[in-house]
């Protein structure tokens, strides 16, 4: 097992007490939703920690999203940078369909999310909703648009802005939403081993979903907590 290191950080403390005080939404598992978390991968040494608790990201180091629902629909995944709105890392956004109860992990291994140096804070937003939900329909346009793998960099960087833009009118209470990190002590990590056998859901995040409110989740990573 790995244990996060305590942080003398005063941003950390800041991020801390704020999580500690916000609401999480109430899931009511007897209607559609979505689970999600998020784990860095150090590939040399073969070992997953949740993010933020056990493996501190380096270049080389991956990011992965694990993702469950109890009923059909997909996932809107991306990576924003907290201050600019921009793609954390260069990271595309990804869209994942989801079957009842079939775990899957984003991103695929042909288009792996590898760390660099950059080491700007960023937020990453899980979406869930069903497939061909009017109320995505704009921010699932901005996701499809960044993918493209002709773009340059001012266009992905308008892009982006305008993906965080539509995702903010869909979040009516910001206080609400599923965060990460959490207070309290770490102690997730564990040998890499196949998709299933990591109990990242120890540490999910919950959202609803249905045809007119998606269920959002965040998880932030600041660089050094």
């Amino acid at each position: 097992m790995l244990r996060m290191k305590a942080s003398g950080s005063l941003l950390g403390l800041v991020l801390a007490l704020a999580s500690s005080v916000w609401p999480t939404r109430a899931v009511n598992e007897t209607k559609p939703y979505g689970l999600a978390c998020v784990t860095i991968v150090d590939p040399a040494k073969n070992l997953e920690a949740v993010s933020g608790k056990g493996i501190e990201p380096q270049p080389g180091h991956l990011l992965t999203v694990h993702l469950d629902a109890n009923a059909a629909g997909e996932a809107l995944v991306f990576a924003l940078t907290r201050k600019e709105s921009r793609l954390a890392h260069g990271w595309r956004p990804l869209i994942v369909p989801l079957k009842e109860w079939s775990e899957c992990t984003v991103p695929p291994k042909n288009a792996k999310w590898e760390w660099t140096k950059a080491a700007e804070p960023f937020d990453v937003f899980v979406v869930f909703c069903p497939v061909g939900s009017k109320a995505v329909e704009t921010v699932r346009k901005w996701a499809l648009a960044l993918q493209n793998p002709a773009a340059n960099e001012k266009t992905l960087a308008t892009q982006a802005t305008s993906l965080r833009e539509e995702l903010r009118k869909l979040q009516t209470d910001d206080r609400l939403l599923a965060r990460s990190p959490e207070t309290g002590p770490a102690s997730i990590a564990g040998t890499v081993r196949n998709v299933g056998e990591f109990p990242w859901r120890e540490s999910a995040k919950k959202a609803n979903f249905d045809a007119n409110k998606p269920g959002i989740v965040v998880f932030t990573h600041v660089p050094g907590n």
